[in-house]
């Protein structure tokens, strides 16, 4: 039997977050990694290899698929080296053990038959890509982003299934390395959480590159290389000659082999429920990143559970939810896509339309973007009528994560119009957008004075006669991800 504090099940590049909050208060921690790397998906299989593959892509013309992979292998084994058991030791003296674990009861973990008993367990398994089934699919054809990085192929015709981010971030990277794409959406619109006008320039935008798009549309079965899809509006059947499948669509949770019923964890078919604070229904065993119910699969948002898991294990008196209901997201294409929104999608949800007022403003209107030639792609803001602040950010432009921080930081502490106007920008700057956006509103804002009184007195009234639909949207607004 061995005896530890702290017992980590999976291996996420941000777990040394743990790692280093727990070793410096003297704790006894041991990491449980069934993988032969460190660094979970992100570093082995997804932002890591994906991001140095897109970049590689981009700025080096007549590149080969070999040339990148090299390029991808030699950035990778950087963090590789970084996050390695030996690094972890020498830095730490923190012990690790490379074998799946399972639980035996709720505080005693079984890894290759050693017997681990921990004071507190720490869930961070990954995910995994799941494989449609499809009829006459031959799974030699098929690439995963934990098989795209690795296998030694040769595709003159890709085929993706799945326009989400990672379709299309690697759809544009593997066509700007000579590989004729074709990306496959089963809905109306590629990377679909995003309003639909900025996924229309997206599309536009990858469409004037030659790589072709197929939208609503769904998969029936593959033939002699040929892969059979049909509008679900049309119902028209479409043949797409391919040498290899790339799946980009359905990720499932590595729980399954943890055997959380003899620890009394509560969960679904794979996810891990959890409260505000990360902890499972057993309150000594917590959970994070893709392995928990409801969470957006992205790395930085498991990095900030991270935090919050390591704050509350040394603070138990002074706990906080680091699971927020802000959540910044980008997809790296060559036009990139940006966003800040609450957990509730649709504003209309929360809001009337008359409640909030939207902003936009084109790139050819921002002096910087302009003597760029980056003039493609807008800055939309949503500002809440009545009270100013930031409810939503959205951009589509080059270099448009750049705009994320400040737009998390004013949805997050709900900053308002007048406050984002009175800050002060360097010239020129693209975060120039987010002054002249906030002094839109606020002209906007006293031209319709009189109309807006008037809002406000109806809404006071409304809210009087129904008091539950104040109640309602606040925790709506407020509430984290569970």
């Amino acid at each position: 039997m061995k005896h530890v504090d702290y017992a980590v099940i999976g291996a996420w590049p941000w777990w040394l977050t743990v790692a280093a909050g727990l070793a410096i208060n003297k704790k006894n921690v041991l990491l449980i990694e069934k993988s032969a790397h460190m660094g979970g998906d992100c570093t082995n299989h997804g932002c890591v290899p994906s991001k140095a593959m897109i970049h590689y892509a981009r700025h080096h013309q007549w590149a080969t698929l070999d040339e990148a992979l090299s390029y991808v292998h030699s950035k990778r084994k950087h963090y590789r080296d970084e996050e390695s058991s030996s690094s972890l030791h020498q830095q730490y003296d923190l012990e690790s053990m490379q074998w799946h674990a399972r639980f035996i009861d709720k505080h005693t973990l079984d890894v290759d038959g050693t017997k681990v008993r921990a004071k507190k367990i720490i869930i961070a398994t990954w995910s995994s890509p799941v494989i449609p089934s499809i009829e006459g699919i031959d799974p030699n054809d098929v690439l995963t982003n934990e098989t795209i990085f690795e296998k030694n192929y040769h595709s003159k015709n890709l085929t993706i299934i799945g326009g989400g981010y990672i379709g299309c971030e690697l759809g544009e990277a593997l066509h700007d390395l000579g590989i004729n794409v074709t990306i496959v959406q089963r809905n109306k619109h590629i990377v679909p959480l995003e309003d639909h006008d900025i996924s229309t320039t997206l599309l536009q935008y990858l469409q004037s590159k030659w790589i072709t798009i197929h939208t609503n549309c769904i998969t029936e079965k593959i033939e002699n290389k040929e892969l059979f899809v049909s509008n679900k509006a049309t119902g028209e059947t479409k043949k797409i000659p391919f040498d290899k499948v790339l799946i980009a669509a359905w990720r499932k949770a590595r729980t399954k082999s943890l055997s959380l019923t003899k620890a009394w964890i509560k969960h679904s078919a794979q996810w891990i429920i959890v409260d505000k604070y990360n902890r499972t229904s057993q309150k000594h065993i917590y959970a994070i990143g893709d392995c928990v119910a409801g969470n957006p699969q992205f790395t930085h948002w498991s990095n900030n559970e991270w935090v919050g898991v390591v704050r509350n294990i040394l603070f138990p008196f002074w706990k906080e939810s680091y699971r927020f209901n802000t959540l910044p997201a980008a997809a790296y294409t060559g036009l990139e896509i940006a966003s800040v929104w609450l957990n509730c999608r649709d504003l209309h949800k929360l809001f009337n339309k008359d409640e909030y007022i939207t902003i936009d403003l084109p790139f050819v209107k921002n002096d910087r973007s302009f003597l760029n030639d980056h003039t493609q792609g807008f800055f939309r803001i949503h500002f809440g009528r009545l009270t100013g602040r930031v409810l939503w950010v959205s951009v589509i432009g080059h270099n448009a994560s750049e705009l994320l921080a400040l737009g998390t930081y004013a949805v997050r502490h709900n900053v308002s119009a007048l406050r984002l106007m009175n800050q002060l920008f360097a010239y020129p700057t693209k975060n120039e957008v987010y002054r002249i956006a906030s002094q839109n509103f606020v002209l906007w804002l006293m031209e319709n004075l009189p109309k807006t009184i008037w809002l406000w007195c109806l809404v006071l009234v409304r809210n009087i006669l129904n008091p539950y639909r104040l109640y309602k949207r606040k925790k709506t607004i407020t509430r984290t991800f569970i």
